[in-house]
């Protein structure tokens, strides 16, 4: 682990895929999508939620475990923060 890498330590209660995002800030800046910026009603839209947090493959931001049994510790590794764009198509960079 390095200090540009933030590890998610979680669990599901199910099976399932775990699919993590960074984001920057509230307050912060703008360039980044922000907590307050997400939003899950225009597809179309900068920051939409669903599509932040999967990521894109392009931007080397898609962080995702598969979980084949609940209650079992998942960890994932986080190293970059994709720039706000429509459909996730900003660019990636290191956080």
């Amino acid at each position: 682990l390095s200090e540009d890498t933030i590890r998610i330590t979680l669990q599901l209660s199910e099976p399932g895929t775990v699919w993590c995002g960074a984001t920057a800030p509230d307050g912060g800046s703008a360039t980044y999508c922000r907590p307050s910026d997400l939003q899950d009603t225009n597809t179309g839209a900068d920051c939409h939620y669903e599509y932040h947090i999967k990521g894109s493959p392009s931007q080397g931001t898609t962080f995702k475990e598969l979980v084949p049994t609940a209650y079992q510790d998942v960890q994932i590794e986080v190293n970059r923060i994709a720039e706000a764009a429509i459909g996730g198509l900003g660019t990636g960079t290191p956080l």
